[in-house]
């Protein structure tokens, strides 16, 4: 619950970003406590000082809750791709495209 606060409360909406846990794992049975689980995810940016920021937060979060439970939280990300930015030619011939498919009532332009 905690991790979803990191881009709610933290990170301008003008730069999207988005973790997501896509995998859970712990214990081998439905009605004993797991000693240990795994979550496992992904961070999605624009920017890469954004994403500097959620990993810090992933940190600060973990560090807390582990605190909070007595618990050993390890947090271990891995680097990914960075995100695509498209310089400012390659932007251009994109809105012509887009002009020329589906006109100017069609196209809305990102003023970054």
């Amino acid at each position: 619950m905690a991790i979803q606060t990191l881009v709610s409360r933290e990170i301008n909406p003008v730069y999207p970003s988005v973790i997501t846990i896509g995998k859970v794992e712990a214990g081998s049975s439905h009605n004993v406590i797991a000693e240990k689980a795994t979550l496992m995810g992904t961070i999605r940016t624009t920017l890469p000082e954004v994403r500097k920021h959620i990993e810090e937060g992933l940190h600060r979060i973990a560090d807390a809750i582990g605190r909070l439970h007595n618990a050993v939280i390890t947090v271990e990300i891995r680097k990914g791709y960075p995100p695509v930015v498209n310089s400012d030619r390659e932007a251009d011939i994109a809105k012509r495209a887009a002009l020329n498919v589906v006109g100017e009532k069609g196209t809305v332009v990102d003023a970054q």
